[in-house]
């Protein structure tokens, strides 16, 4: 294993990119992201070094084709007979016995079904990648589809006491945040001879598509859901409004000031693609920008875009206050019943999970809204 405290980047990804150094590569390989973090920090205080050296580590697992079970390939050839199985309409049994250990047994809406423990884990991997948005947002795991969830509210006090004295003690308040979760679900067809022509790359392609959608759904209504069987997005909340006819660096500067510093420290900007380069093209009286687009920030917070939000509002606030309660029972149902789909030799595949979001205090967040002339 060669030292890594002693050689360059350069030296380091030069290694990491030779696919020989397979069995030498285990310091990157077995680890974990945060494990290699770690070690690495110390030699490469640099954090964008060590970024690097991670992004290095998830591509040459994927070149190699290997996982820290050192079992991904033979997971993957069990994933590929499952599915072809289903769409030919084959018996499962075969390739359980053939696999045991790949196969879970899941409760679906219709019957049990064993699904393959790979198409399962991939899916939510993909899905906790695509989902970005929930880096910013608050995800509670929830045991059951409904319930109330402790939201802090006010009257924390910290003093400065002398020794031995004790301080004052506080008297918060708390309020509550009541969910129901509904399903979120994805649906795809796939042929016969799409799986014979793509082979074994199906599956990640299959995967992929079902974790975007439900991504993409759950990024939707997180701005204009309605509530109803569904997130409840910031557009259906009542927040202070920054009102103007025409976009300047003052709506800004009062939407900035209107939350409160503790939800400005965690804030960011939400706008569609239209309002983010209104923004961005703002100039002084010399023609100087007001924001740099590089860094895609407007006074140090990031600025996101969802062109899902209307072209007249831009919407500030602090996104940990937008819980998302997740069941996390991933499910997948498989459909291969009908005329329809047995004329075509289709399988229909299901991927779905429970969950619920809405913004917990309305108070950490507000919007800049321009009116008509």
């Amino acid at each position: 294993m060669p030292d890594f405290s002693k050689m360059t980047e350069e030296e380091i990804k030069k290694f990491l990119s030779t696919a020989d150094e397979k069995q030498t590569a285990d310091f990157l390989i077995w680890k974990t992201k945060e494990e290699v973090k770690k070690e690495l920090k110390n030699e490469f205080p640099d954090i964008n070094k060590v970024e690097e050296l991670i992004k290095e580590k998830m591509r040459l697992e994927k070149r190699l084709d290997i996982s820290p079970n050192g079992k991904e390939d033979e997971a993957k050839l069990a994933t590929v007979e499952w599915i072809k199985a289903k769409t030919f309409g084959n018996p499962i049994d075969p390739i359980v016995k053939k696999y045991p250990e790949h196969f879970k047994q899941i409760t679906t809406a219709s019957a049990p079904a064993l699904v393959p423990t790979y198409f399962l884990a991939e899916l939510i991997k993909d899905f906790s990648q695509v989902a970005w948005h929930r880096q910013y947002c608050r995800v509670i795991p929830v045991p059951s589809s409904s319930g109330t969830y402790p939201v802090l509210g006010t009257g924390v006090t910290a003093y400065r006491v002398a020794e031995g004295v004790a301080p004052t003690p506080s008297d918060p308040t708390f309020g509550q945040a009541t969910f129901s979760t509904y399903e979120l679900a994805a649906r795809v067809y796939v042929s016969d001879k799409l799986i014979e022509v793509a082979g074994i790359d199906i599956v990640n392609a299959l995967i992929e598509l079902l974790a975007e959608a439900i991504a993409q759904k759950e990024f939707v209504e997180i701005a204009v859901g309605t509530g109803t069987n569904q997130f409840k997005g910031l557009a259906s909340e009542e927040l202070t409004q920054i009102e103007g006819t025409a976009l300047d660096y003052d709506l800004f500067v009062d939407a900035f000031t209107t939350i409160k510093p503790e939800d400005r420290a965690n804030a960011v900007w939400i706008s569609n693609s239209t309002m983010f380069a209104s923004a961005f093209k703002l100039k002084d009286t010399s023609g100087r920008p007001y924001f740099d687009l590089l860094q895609e920030k407007v006074f140090g917070k990031p600025f996101l875009t969802n062109d899902n939000f209307t072209a007249d509002e831009i919407y500030f606030g602090n996104l940990k206050a937008y819980y998302i309660f997740d069941q996390r029972n991933y499910r997948l149902d498989i459909e291969r019943g009908g005329e329809a789909l047995r004329s075509k030799r289709l399988v229909m595949f299901i991927p779905s999970v429970d969950n619920d979001g809405k913004l917990t205090r309305t108070q950490a967040f507000c919007k800049i809204v321009i009116t008509s002339q």
